[in-house]
């Protein structure tokens, strides 16, 4: 608590000496830049920056995402509303965040990239309400844009029946390849009931995604077990794959949009 009362006062310094300056020098756009790249670091956490990147380019790029890349958009648009003097919304906007994250701590565990994208997001639409709220025009373009932004999201992070995931293996080849990423239905135990010999399943081995085909069904201890190849490999997989491990069933691939996804996996790893 006594934490959040200190964060909240850093806030409200911090957009009080934003309001004072850029009101100061509004007529000087250049000034209004050095000002808000001096609010940027002033919010930086250091100890957490300098852990993240002495953990590896992995840590460092989750801490990008999450935090930094959040910070800059919060500050970008909060110096453009003081601007058209709303002068006060970046304090009540950052107070209200505070009492949140206070009032539901699970939010601090959501996935780095969720938590990256729904700041970028929020600040998008803040914008264009703001934006276009006193012209009373409805911004048709930016809209359908935004929702496609939130759609696609969603459908990346598994919230819908279907869920893409990057193949990057030439196991499957010549069905699917490297660079293709494959569309699966998300299972439950009714749709487990439909898996036969001949379907593709995705199933989570050592947290890492694998499409392989099932050759055969196994009943062990009285539970059904599948074996898998890859149409490429010679020989079965190593290991049985239980019930618990599938999480879909393959439903189509796209050719090579995966590329950008396995590009950031590889230089990550």
């Amino acid at each position: 608590m006594i934490n959040i009362i200190i964060e909240i006062i850093l806030i409200i310094l911090i957009e009080i000496a934003r309001i004072f300056f850029i009101n100061r020098y509004k007529n000087n756009k250049f000034l209004i830049v050095i000002i808000t790249v001096v609010l940027i670091f002033l919010q930086l956490n250091y100890l957490e920056l300098f852990k993240s990147f002495s953990n590896g380019k992995r840590e460092s790029f989750e801490y990008i995402c999450k935090s930094i890349i959040p910070i800059i958009s919060y500050n970008i648009l909060f110096s453009y509303l003081v601007l058209k003097k709303i002068y006060y919304f970046g304090i009540v906007f950052k107070i209200i965040e505070k009492v949140l994250y206070l009032i539901f701590p699970q939010i601090a565990s959501m996935s780095w990239f969720l938590i990256g994208t729904v700041n970028v997001i929020l600040c998008f639409l803040i914008y264009i309400i703001f934006k276009f709220g006193e012209k009373k025009k409805v911004p048709f373009f930016q809209i359908i844009v935004l929702i496609f932004c939130i759609i696609l999201i969603c459908f990346m992070l598994g919230i819908f029946r279907y869920k893409p995931i990057s193949i990057i293996s030439n196991s499957m080849v010549p069905f699917f390849e490297r660079g293709d990423v494959v569309i699966f239905e998300k299972i439950d135990d009714e749709k487990s009931l439909e898996i036969q010999n001949g379907m593709i399943i995705i199933y989570k081995y050592e947290n890492k995604y694998i499409a392989h085909r099932v050759i055969s069904k196994i009943e062990k201890d009285n539970k059904i077990f599948y074996e898998t190849k890859g149409d490429n490999n010679i020989s079965s997989d190593s290991e049985l794959v239980s019930d618990s491990q599938i999480i879909g069933i393959y439903s189509f691939h796209i050719k090579f949009i995966g590329y950008p996804s396995i590009w950031l996996y590889e230089f990550l790893n």
